[in-house]
């Protein structure tokens, strides 16, 4: 008889999961199907929003388990993270200068104690 090879049957779960695109963004196959072995997506984001993770996924093999490279992305908004920072800085500089305000008032009373010992002690008084 004559020898057939072995097959495996087709299965819908030889692939990777479909992915979704990220809420504010995009994703596009540069290779494959976009589940298949060997696919890689692409990501990005809207303008505003920031993409976090890797920015491509490819579905790779081990054993019997098909798998994404890393876990997909997804997109902060850009304008969150700035508004963050800005916050952060006002609050940085007003304690800076609530700080030095501090400090040059302490040193003007120090002074002004300095100076009123110097002269033996006799207030004097401005009007």
């Amino acid at each position: 008889g004559s020898r057939r090879p072995h097959y495996f049957p087709a299965s819908v779960a030889a692939q990777c999961t479909a992915l979704l695109p990220p809420s504010y963004g995009f994703y596009y196959t540069e290779d494959g199907s976009g589940s298949s072995l060997g696919s890689v997506v692409t990501y990005w984001c809207k303008e505003g929003y920031q993409l976090v993770g890797k920015r491509q996924l490819t579905c790779l093999l081990e054993g019997s388990i098909f798998y994404w490279s890393h876990p997909p992305p997804h997109c902060e908004g850009f304008r969150v993270a700035v508004i963050a920072s800005l916050i952060s800085g006002v609050i940085i500089v007003t304690m800076s200068i609530s700080f030095a305000v501090c400090c040059l008032q302490d040193r003007m009373l120090r002074a002004n104690e300095h100076s009123s010992d110097t002269r033996g002690g006799n207030p004097s008084f401005h009007y």
